[in-house]
């Protein structure tokens, strides 16, 4: 059982939420897209808090801040995923003007925002955080800022679910925790640990076990 996790704070959610995104060509309007995601209510005045999903009693009795009985509204597939994935394959596939669309279509109903942004811009950039992507499929500097921002969208519409892994593992993105633990070795691109393990049933039936820098020793088969 992990003893060191990673849990929200409010500078964390800052750094994700409060990230620029998107700029208006006049930079009046840069969507930090912040507050449409953070609910802080009472009794977590005091940190961050995002409701992701509807708690409903099952009772009728039972008030909604004390339910007995509790269904969640938790989505598995949800039409903002679709849609954020088509925007990255259309980019891949360098169909940009199809993404822009979808991105268009997202913050619009989404936030009921639409960025004042000229459609070339969202493929000019820095090329500074160009080695911060290294899919095996390659990237290129056209297509690193629709990249950069359907990534970020991604990390905000997916918070605590889970899903950032996926966008670690195909872009090869990497990870640094703040830790005080000795234990503790940052995510480098790479990485072994970005495969999961394998069962102990698999392996040990004779399947290799996935590679683990300086504890293979441990693996018995």
């Amino acid at each position: 059982i992990g003893t060191d996790r990673y849990g929200s704070t409010i500078a964390s959610i800052d750094r994700i939420f409060k990230q620029k995104t998107i700029k208006d060509d006049d930079q009046s309007g840069d969507a930090t897209l912040i507050y449409p995601f953070i609910y802080a209510p009472a009794p977590y005045r005091t940190t961050r808090y995002l409701a992701k999903f509807d708690e409903r009693s099952t009772l009728s009795e039972t008030s909604e801040t004390h339910p007995r009985g509790l269904a969640v509204t938790n989505v598995l597939f949800s039409a903002d995923e679709v849609l954020l994935n088509r925007m990255e394959a259309y980019t891949m596939l360098k169909r940009y003007e199809e993404a822009i669309r979808d991105l268009k279509t997202y913050t619009l109903y989404k936030f009921g925002y639409e960025p004042a942004v000229l459609n070339d811009r969202y493929t000019q950039g820095s090329t500074s955080r160009y080695e911060s992507y290294a899919p095996f499929y390659g990237l290129t500097v056209k297509q690193l800022p629709m990249i950069h921002t359907i990534l970020h969208l991604r990390q905000m519409e997916f918070f605590e679910e889970g899903l950032r892994w996926f966008d670690i593992r195909r872009f090869n993105i990497e990870v640094t925790r703040s830790s005080r633990s000795s234990f503790y070795r940052p995510l480098k691109k790479n990485d072994p640990r970005q495969l999961l393990q394998l069962p102990e049933e698999a392996i040990a039936a004779g399947l290799p076990a996935n590679p683990r820098e300086g504890v293979n020793h441990l693996i018995h088969h």
